[in-house]
């Protein structure tokens, strides 16, 4: 299990998934860090180092569709998979 609290092995797992950091903005009132993915529209926002956000944005309004704390990948995995996002790369197996 890999503990997800700290910034670059955020960044470094969400990449699997296509999530790239796309600078940050307002979010309820506070500043989070604003990832760009692999659903168009699907916003992932970070408050570091637990908290998420999956947003959805529209034309005309933007919707929440979850959000909750992350502290590990399987979290992270739990929450992709509730969304039908997948792994883009497949991890090597350790030997």
């Amino acid at each position: 299990m890999t503990q997800l609290t700290d910034n670059k092995v955020f960044d470094d797992y969400v990449a699997q998934f296509g999530w790239v950091y796309d600078n940050g903005g307002q979010y309820r009132g506070e500043h989070w860090d604003w990832y760009a993915g692999p659903v168009a529209g699907l916003v992932l926002l970070r408050k570091p180092p637990d908290r998420i956000a999956l947003v959805r944005y529209g034309a005309l309004m933007s919707s929440e569709l979850w959000s909750g704390q992350i502290l590990s990948d399987l979290d992270f995995d739990r929450v992709m998979s509730g969304i039908g996002c997948s792994r883009l790369t497949t991890p090597k197996p350790e030997r």
